[in-house]
């Protein structure tokens, strides 16, 4: 998945979104807030206009990759690879070098969001 980083990069050189949005061509001030606010991704033709304009802005060398961010994802789950709750619960219950009364009696472990998000899971 590829992450949009526009906004931490507008922070961290110190530039609003507004000056953004009054400097770069060829783009309206909602789409660059868009952008900025992570609402919708920017095209490559965006992404070339808003680089330009940060250069201009910054006078420093900003490359796309100073905006982008690619996220490894799993695509069994359709989402970032990182486990949910309810697996990292699941998987202490199963590793032998769990405390045993952890699986022995796991759904006392399990609190209101735990057991939702495991509903949920077994729906798919």
């Amino acid at each position: 998945m590829i992450k949009v980083k526009l906004s931490a990069y507008l922070e961290r050189e110190g530039i609003t979104v507004y000056q953004l949005a009054q400097r770069v061509e060829g783009l309206s001030p909602k789409s660059v807030y868009t952008y900025a606010n992570g609402t919708r991704n920017p095209s490559l033709d965006s992404l070339d206009k808003l680089v330009t304009a940060l250069r201009e802005l910054t006078d420093k060398p900003v490359e796309v990759s100073d905006l982008l961010e690619y996220q490894q994802e799993d695509r069994a789950q359709g989402r970032d690879a990182k486990p949910s709750t309810w697996q990292t619960l699941a998987g202490l219950c199963t590793d032998p070098d769990a405390p045993r009364d952890m699986s022995l009696n796991h759904d006392r472990y399990l609190d209101e969001a735990l057991a939702e998000e495991y509903r949920r899971s077994v729906k798919r």
